[in-house]
């Protein structure tokens, strides 16, 4: 955070009634209960202890959680609408931005992500065990194409699902309200949805279709921005990656949300207030959590106009991005070598090898391809810079991986 981003805080809530008193002792200035809170939401670990902040700010215990309670309120207070949804004309502008990536009617982009607790929560204490094998709290996150958080929902444990969070959200029951989205607008999530009529998600199992390859790389490279607003957030508050406090009641999880709602709101400012990011002093770490598992309920109950819906926005976004003009759909190497190795063991891996060892052979075949169908410079070329390559280019080099590869095995491999 800048200087004058600080200073812009300060005057935002210097004035607020919480940091005046008519007791005969007046209250520490405001801008030092400020820095004591901002510090205590940019540290994790050892260095959010309140020991290391007595040294440091030379005030007790108490005093420190007194001044993060004050600035706390104020913030909520004054800078609350920070967290907002956008209006209609908000959404229209949102929607050109990603209809230029060949997603028209997506306003928003949602994601969940997991907040570390530092110790067990008191009652059911089991339930916040996540996948990570860490207690947290599964945060849901609906952000803008400028990173900004328009809209989260926290306080469900960790080993819940990410669409199962989303339907306890408000959100949920307001999904087919005319005041949050326009016809024909929807919210662009990962597999760990379903899909529905506000709700496009990407495919679980593509089953070696090249469309749907193409699709959850489309769908990837417009979700990339809801990936950066979570790791930005956490990279700017590092008391988002594991908060140290108890949950022992529920006065106690409110006060968990309340921290994660300000740390929010300042991430929102921020950029708002245009305060550039340095990755070189701060790298970025993409979440890669995406939940596999099946949610508790409702996987099975599937809207129908969901699926539909997820189809015609599939088959438009494809119709964009190959239109005369534009780059291919970006498939990268890597995805085009991975689907053509599955489609040649289903067609020809079991055809060629004969005797009790022909899966054993076609496996290891495949597995080796798989291990050196890409050389690290084509990798670092096409996959780390996402460069479009044509699908006939990809099967050429699979090609010459699994002959060169076959070889050894005494079996002839044509096409």
């Amino acid at each position: 955070m800048s200087r004058d981003s600080f200073y812009c805080i300060l005057d935002l809530i210097g004035d607020h009634s919480v940091f005046h008193n008519n007791s005969p002792k007046p209250q520490a200035a405001v801008f030092v209960q400020l820095a004591v809170a901002l510090d205590r939401f940019g540290h994790e670990g050892n260095r959010a202890c309140l020991d290391r902040s007595m040294l440091l700010w030379g005030i007790s215990h108490g005093s420190m959680v007194n001044y993060t309670n004050r600035v706390m309120i104020a913030l909520e207070s004054c800078m609350g609408q920070e967290i907002a949804w956008p209006d209609r004309q908000g959404r229209a502008t949102i929607a050109e931005h990603f209809a230029a990536l060949g997603f028209p009617g997506c306003v928003e982009l949602v994601d969940g992500t997991l907040v570390k607790l530092s110790q067990r929560p008191r009652d059911d204490g089991e339930t916040y065990f996540d996948r990570k094998s860490n207690y947290s709290l599964n945060v849901q996150v609906i952000c803008d194409q400028h990173k900004r958080v328009i809209y989260f929902f926290a306080g469900m444990p960790g080993s819940c699902h990410d669409l199962t969070c989303l339907r306890r959200s408000g959100l949920w029951r307001r999904l087919d309200s005319a005041q949050l989205f326009d016809r024909g607008q929807y919210l662009l999530g990962d597999s760990g949805y379903v899909p529905l009529k506000r709700l496009v998600c990407s495919y679980k199992r593509t089953g070696g279709d090249m469309d749907k390859v193409s699709f959850n790389t489309c769908i990837a490279h417009a979700r990339i921005g809801n990936e950066h607003c979570i790791g930005i957030l956490k990279a700017r508050w590092h008391s988002l990656k594991e908060i140290r406090t108890q949950l022992r009641n529920a006065r106690e999880n409110a006060y968990v949300i309340r921290w994660i709602r300000c740390c929010i709101i300042l991430h929102n400012f921020l950029i708002w207030r245009n305060d550039e990011w340095s990755d070189e002093d701060h790298p970025i770490e993409l979440e890669r959590d995406v939940d596999i598992r099946p949610p508790l309920e409702g996987i099975r109950d599937v809207n129908r106009r969901g699926i539909q819906r997820r189809q015609e926005v599939q088959a438009l976004c494809l119709e964009i991005n190959r239109r005369p003009g534009r780059s291919a759909v970006p498939l990268t190497l890597r995805s085009c070598a991975r689907m053509y190795i599955i489609w040649f063991m289903k067609s020809n891996a079991l055809d060629i090898c004969s005797g009790p060892c022909s899966l054993m052979t076609a496996m290891s075949a495949v597995r080796v391809v798989c291990k050196t169908a890409i050389d690290r410079s084509v990798r670092q070329s096409a996959v780390n810079r996402c460069v479009p390559i044509e699908r006939d280019e990809s099967r050429r080099i699979v090609n010459s991986r699994i002959r060169d590869r076959m070889r050894p095995f005494g079996r002839k491999v044509e096409y």
